[in-house]
């Protein structure tokens, strides 16, 4: 199935510039996934309030887990055919220390989240192949 429109991926929909992006794609005409974690306060809103709310969709997925990522890229490609623009916006919490103090708990939370998710985001794409 393909069509008209692109489509675009914003993983960490929920958070501030993730949902700034969400809008953004949406009033350039993108058909737009956003995805939370946990919480999905910020996507509900803009699922009701968008006026481009009929080419959004927003999906519980944890970017850690393959079968998780594996499952949102299958429905999104079943759903539209095609994957544009994917917009990688996740963080974890961020621990207001100074850098000396850090331990390596601090940082490997943030390589999990980041490095781990591009890594299962590109087998996932890359076994559709």
């Amino acid at each position: 199935m393909t069509h008209q429109f692109k489509t675009a991926l914003v993983v960490g929909g929920n958070g501030g510039v993730g949902s700034e992006a969400i809008i953004s794609l949406l009033s350039q005409g993108y058909f737009v996934y956003g995805t939370f974690r946990e919480n999905s306060d910020r996507l509900k809103e803009i699922s009701k309030v968008s006026p481009h709310k009929e080419k959004f969709k927003y999906m519980q997925l944890d970017c850690t887990s393959l079968d998780d990522v594996k499952n949102g890229v299958r429905e999104i490609l079943n759903s539209n055919g095609n994957l544009d623009v994917i917009i990688l916006s996740i963080s974890e919490e961020y621990v207001n220390i100074r850098i000396f103090d850090l331990e390596w708990a601090n940082i490997s939370s943030h390589i999990n989240s980041q490095v781990k998710s591009l890594y299962n985001l590109y087998k996932a794409l890359n076994q559709r192949r």
